[in-house]
């Protein structure tokens, strides 16, 4: 379980450190995006051009795999 709060802040900060630096930001995103829960994914490129979003998350899919299965 992770709280919201911190979800939230994870994003704001890959965004932030991105801004100087959105092709490393998008190369890290496409790698272990699928590891990343999906409000930070949000938070992350929310500074991103419509386009590159919307390429971005049909890109990163959230896998089974990395995600507790809920009680």
């Amino acid at each position: 379980f992770v709280a919201v709060g911190s979800v939230k802040a994870v994003g704001w900060l890959l965004r932030k450190a991105g801004k100087p630096h959105a092709q490393r930001l998008e190369e890290f995103l496409l790698t272990r995006g699928t590891l990343i829960p999906r409000t930070t994914l949000l938070y992350a490129i929310e500074r991103f051009p419509a386009v590159k979003r919307a390429e971005l998350l049909s890109a990163i899919k959230p896998s089974t795999k990395s995600r507790p299965i809920p009680c």
